[in-house]
């Protein structure tokens, strides 16, 4: 059943994000710069990895990973959403309504001069991040033990529905956010939706390192061992097979499709299916 509606679903949101793309006044481009030209009037604006110059006149705008620039004559009548950039506005230029605007973080105030620098900082940098997911991942399985016990019993009991639904899930993903920015009141939910997937993409990784230890420690005839162990050791046991040559990439992909379709199935472990 519910692989019908999560198919239905994502048909649905390919047609009207088809169709809402469709329309001549409206631009919508990833991985390229748009500029709208003085006497130009456009309806919807989505830029994905690019930058967008309006010297025109556009409704409703929507660039993330680029910078928006408007110029003297440029106009925005509607709401203006740029999330991992700036809002570069001219004194002359006219931005009507909401405007959201989510700036990169500026990691490092100074230019490394010495390449052995920057390499040490970006390795110190991966150490934190790695050090924080770890320890986000031991307080939801101190926090949700019982969610995490009934998401990773299902998964055993249905590991490739788990697979399959975690797929389709991903699927969608691109599609919603597309959906989203072609509609006036999503613009402000995208952020909402991307934490929603990073934080069900947290549980479903804590699910399946919670199951490796399990796995280990039942095989090393040491069973009943606390959620927090078997978390630690499945966190190494996962850590151990992505950095595998030319497979591991795959491993984490498919570790991570399975832990995300579980926990979506379960509602985060609320219910035993």
């Amino acid at each position: 059943m519910i692989k019908k509606i999560a198919l239905a679903v994502f048909c649905f949101i390919l047609f009207v994000s088809a169709n809402a793309f469709a329309k001549s006044n409206d631009i919508a481009k990833i991985g390229s710069d748009a500029v709208i030209e003085d006497g130009t009037t456009v309806n919807d604006v989505a830029i994905i990895f690019g930058d967008l110059v309006v010297n025109g006149v556009a409704r409703n705008v929507a660039v993330i990973g680029g910078d928006l620039k408007v110029g003297p004559t440029g106009k925005i009548l509607g709401d203006s959403a740029v999330i991992f950039g700036k809002i570069l506005k001219s004194p002359d230029a006219e931005i009507n309504n909401n405007v959201v605007e989510i700036r990169p973080v500026k990691i490092f105030s100074y230019n490394f001069e010495f390449p052995i620098l920057a390499i040490f900082a970006l390795g110190l940098l991966g150490l934190v991040i790695f050090s924080a997911v770890f320890v986000i991942i031991l307080l939801l399985a101190y926090l949700f033990t019982g969610r995490i016990g009934r998401t990773s019993f299902y998964i055993q009991t249905n590991l490739l529905r788990s697979l399959l639904y975690g797929f389709c899930f991903a699927l969608m993903i691109v599609p919603v956010t597309l959906f989203l920015l072609v509609s006036i009141i999503g613009i402000p939910l995208i952020p909402v939706f991307i934490f929603a997937v990073f934080i069900t993409s947290l549980f479903g990784y804590t699910v399946m390192c919670q199951l490796f230890g399990l796995k280990f420690f039942n095989i090393i005839n040491k069973p009943n061992q606390s959620m927090i162990w078997e978390v630690i050791v499945g966190f190494i046991i996962f850590c151990i097979l992505i950095l595998i040559p030319y497979i591991g990439w795959f491993i984490k992909i498919l570790i991570w499709m399975t832990g995300f379709g579980a926990t979506i199935v379960t509602k985060f472990g609320k219910t035993q299916q």
